[in-house]
């Protein structure tokens, strides 16, 4: 309880951040999340649906760029590109209804 009063911030990277310090200090190694999972995990690359435009390739390469940025700022995970331009970001809102809100935006646009 007196961990999280002396946090400054209250996000899922500080919070899991001051429990592993903790676990730390008493000598308890934290292991990946996925060392008992890289044989589940998706390979690197393309793997489903038709193969992607030049135009898609590069707002995905874009998107998760930002994506990554927001993650650490604890913003949301999810972003939604077209043609070079952020048409959704996740908020409080979740995921699904970034989602939707970009697909809406992004028939609009051609």
């Amino acid at each position: 309880m007196f961990l999280l009063a002396r946090l400054k911030q209250r996000n899922a990277e500080s919070i899991f951040g001051a429990v592993g310090d903790q676990l730390a200090e008493i000598g308890v190694e934290l292991l990946p999340a996925t060392t008992f999972l890289d044989h589940l995990l998706a390979p690197v690359g393309h793997i489903a649906g038709p193969k992607l435009k030049e135009r898609e390739e590069e707002d995905v390469i874009f998107g998760f760029g930002i994506a990554k940025q927001l993650s650490a700022l604890d913003v949301g995970q999810t972003i939604v590109v077209k043609n070079g331009t952020v048409l959704a970001v996740e908020a409080f809102e979740g995921t699904n209804e970034a989602i939707r809100r970009g697909g809406l935006l992004g028939k609009r646009t051609r």
